[in-house]
């Protein structure tokens, strides 16, 4: 592939089987009994067990305790974890595996270039279309250091401005997610086939 496949906010079965069957490298579960269509840890590690081959990592919200974070690698097998910046500089040790950091696109490129110089794990993050990131004033220097670091770009990707992310920026990664289910075990995956099309070519 031409970049890397992050695949997150899973949460059914269909998503993972998915994520396994396109060869995707990350498969993300959205670790938070807040958001609205969390499963619960025992439909995440029912999940977990039906697919091989992408690594599964964790998705935790901002202030979320260590010992929570521990219950849930241990729980599901995680091999890695996603957390909101800003993190704190133990947590690296505390936690003895990798750590993807989840940036703002609106921050400073200060702020990944600091996690990425620690050989962590960088994923962008924004709602907006990358054609229009692409536009803002630092983005050159968000450019830079996806050129030079492993990041993941994560924001409303398409065919159109999918191609573009991959000539201009060569990035390590993109992130994508799937939905919400039409019906038990049945969800529409033509637009993300599209996308692994033009990541597969």
């Amino acid at each position: 592939m031409r970049a890397q496949v992050y695949f997150h906010h899973c949460h059914t079965l269909s998503d993972a089987r998915f994520a396994a069957a396109e060869g995707f490298e990350f498969l993300a579960f959205a670790i938070d009994p807040s958001w609205a269509s969390f499963p619960g840890m025992a439909k995440l590690k029912e999940i977990s067990g039906w697919v091989s081959g992408p690594r599964l990592v964790g998705q935790f919200p901002a202030g979320t305790p260590v010992s929570v974070i521990h219950d849930a690698v241990n729980f599901l097998g995680l091999e890695a974890v996603e957390l909101a910046h800003p993190i704190e500089s133990s947590l690296r040790e505390k936690l003895d595996l990798p750590i993807i950091v989840r940036v703002p696109w609106e921050l400073p490129s200060d702020v990944a270039s600091a996690y990425l110089q620690e050989s962590m794990l960088v994923l962008l993050e924004s709602d907006m279309p990358f054609h229009l990131l692409a536009q803002m004033p630092h983005a050159s220097e968000f450019q830079a250091l996806c050129q030079q670091y492993d990041m993941i770009l994560s924001c409303n990707f398409n065919p159109e401005n999918l191609t573009q992310a991959l000539e201009d920026w060569a990035p390590y990664g993109i992130a994508l997610h799937g939905g919400e289910e039409e019906r038990p075990g049945w969800y529409n995956y033509e637009q993300l086939q599209e996308i692994t099309e033009i990541l597969a070519s």
